[in-house]
């Protein structure tokens, strides 16, 4: 098991999708602990969907990882592209924490129960374009929707990619300040 803090490249790169919006300083990132995997399974279960290979788990400002995250790999821009956005998704449960406190937890189960298989998806760009166009904000998108929201655009923003219809919703995150109470 190995703990330990953000470092100075996972905050600047979260603050791309997340701003000021986050306690960064609060965040502890747990490594290499096997029982996130358990967990997944059993949320597949529930869920009727697919086991994850590795799973994450997002309790309060700690994120329990069942590998070593390689954020900052310069010789594997790919897989680190991959964790990083992986570490994206999970800062959004943090997210979560600090603006809504413990409600998100059971909110993140709620879904897994009542989606299935189709708790992340959110309809990717013509979703986020349909949801715009009918007013819906982020709160609209169930815990694991948005964080796949930031994650997608964290990965199209550093590929160069169009996120013009990601933008209305990370502005919510981007916009409220964290909360010192968290």
């Amino acid at each position: 098991m190995h703990r330990r803090k953000l470092s100075p490249h996972e905050s600047i790169e979260a603050r791309l999708v997340f701003g000021a919006s986050i306690a960064y300083d609060r965040v502890v990132i747990i490594e290499e602990v096997s029982w996130p995997n358990w967990a997944g399974r059993i949320g597949s279960w529930l869920s009727r969907a697919e086991a994850p290979k590795n799973n994450a788990v997002a309790l309060w400002n700690k994120l329990y990882f069942p590998k070593r995250l390689h954020t900052g790999n310069l010789s594997d821009p790919v897989g680190s592209l991959n964790d990083m956005a992986w570490l994206i998704h999970e800062l959004t449960h943090v997210w979560q924490y600090q603006h809504f406190g413990l409600a998100y937890l059971p909110q993140v189960l709620w879904a897994h129960i009542r989606n299935g298989s189709e708790t992340y998806n959110y309809g990717f760009e013509p979703g986020l374009k349909k949801a715009y166009a009918r007013g819906e904000q982020l709160e609209n998108f169930n815990r694991e929707q948005q964080g796949e929201i930031a994650r997608h655009y964290y990965y199209r923003l550093k590929e160069g990619k169009d996120v013009s219809a990601w933008r209305p919703f990370i502005a919510e995150f981007q916009s409220r300040r964290s909360s010192t109470a968290m």
